[in-house]
């Protein structure tokens, strides 16, 4: 086991872009099922496209944006969960393949 920085671990959390993709893709799906409602009146323009300001730039960049912080958080949870042990505030990697990685500067 080899102990990591939590930006290492962040770094190893996200380097799959297909993960990553996927993940996002299944939380905008979340996201415009949570927010249904208001997209539904926003698009029949029973109520401003910004949420009252909410919004700023309409709900499709917002989706976007809370998407993408949501999709990398868990992300880093399931990594932090799966392949690593946290004792005393510290982060413990148990992956050889990616300690490997993390040692040859690919990480």
């Amino acid at each position: 086991m080899k102990q990591i920085t939590s930006k290492q671990a962040e770094k190893l959390a996200l380097m799959d872009d297909n993960k990553l993709k996927y993940e996002i893709k299944f939380c905008q799906q979340d996201w415009v099922i949570q927010n249904a409602r208001f997209i539904a009146d926003i698009e029949t323009k029973r109520i401003d496209k910004t949420l009252f300001g909410e919004w700023p730039k309409g709900w499709k960049a917002q989706m976007v944006k809370d998407s993408a912080e949501a999709a990398k958080a868990a992300l880093l949870s399931r990594f932090l969960r799966d392949e690593c042990k946290q004792l005393d505030g510290a982060i413990w990697l148990g992956n050889w393949q990616m300690i490997q990685d993390l040692e040859r500067g690919a990480a």
